[in-house]
């Protein structure tokens, strides 16, 4: 049995995304500061994609993508205040578990009424049977507040911007991937958007942003790495959302709200209890599904 170029390339996106929730891990287990960690990320991100850039002046520029760019790094600006909104009032198992079901049935339905995504049978089952998926990995937790009202706004409107954002990379995906030169114009887009966070980021947290820090080369030599994974997680997302359904596959990378549950059952022994098992089990059956 042939697995497709669109599952593969999700698959991968999956791995570079355990990846990047390794380094995350990294830097709170060695203590860094965070402020700092975040500071220079974007910082690492700026000075890299530019120099990409120049490197690759010969290329002739499409200048209207940049504005492309920066709407989808104005977008994502949004989602992630929401999201520490959503966060400050509600549990994170609450949140994600709610947030992971209703952005998937939204763009599940974006792909077929606007992209005209067709959906054969096994794949609007298995869809179907994330909800499953998802309820037995829910656990039922009191809200950090009473104020159910900001916690829902803020869910709300993570729902739309991240519908917005993977909307946006899809549209400009059928021109970026057209382009055979990917890397060329996602090195836009990270300039553009390290752009806006780096003075986002230190007027912020300035107080606790120090750059004599022992550990600094540390952290600089980390967020390289974390450019490199970044630009082919977006690069192999941008080309497997150009291939399939936009629905289905953001329904597969939902499945990675696996990492941080299997971060806990290996290094911190976190129970394993029947629901996760049998959850676990429905997804893998599921991917099969997709082959």
């Amino acid at each position: 049995m042939i697995i497709e170029t669109w599952l593969i390339y999700t698959l991968i996106v999956l791995i570079l995304a355990w990846l990047l929730a390794f380094f995350n891990k990294v830097i709170v287990e060695e203590k860094y500061d965070r402020n700092l960690s975040i500071f220079i990320f974007f910082v690492t991100v700026f000075f890299i994609s530019l120099f990409w850039l120049l490197l690759s002046w010969g290329w002739e520029i499409s200048w209207w993508i940049i504005w492309y760019w920066v709407v989808w790094a104005i977008i994502d600006y949004f989602f992630l205040k929401a999201r520490f909104m959503a966060l400050d009032w509600v549990s994170s198992s609450v949140f994600f578990i709610n947030y992971r079901l209703f952005s998937s049935s939204a763009l599940l339905l974006i792909g077929v009424f606007i992209f005209g995504d067709a959906i054969t049978l096994n794949e609007l089952i298995w869809f179907l049977t994330g909800f499953i998926i998802f309820g037995l990995l829910f656990e039922k937790q009191k809200t950090k507040n009473l104020n159910y009202r900001k916690w829902l706004l803020g869910l709300a409107i993570c729902i739309v911007t991240i519908t917005l954002l993977h909307v946006w990379l899809k549209f400009i995906g059928s021109i970026v991937v057209a382009s055979n030169d990917i890397l060329f114009y996602l090195s836009m887009l990270y300039v553009s958007y390290s752009a806006m966070w780096i003075p986002i980021t230190y007027f912020a947290h300035r107080e606790s942003i120090n750059l004599k820090q022992n550990n600094i080369k540390s952290i600089v030599w980390i967020n390289v790495l974390q450019w490199f994974i970044w630009i082919f997680y977006t690069g192999f997302l941008l080309q497997t959302y150009w291939l399939a359904n936009i629905g289905i596959i953001y329904k597969i990378l939902s499945y990675s709200i696996f990492i941080p549950i299997i971060w806990s059952i290996i290094f911190y022994h976190e129970k394993l209890n029947t629901k996760k098992i049998i959850a676990f089990i429905l997804t893998m059956i599921s991917l099969w599904f997709f082959i």
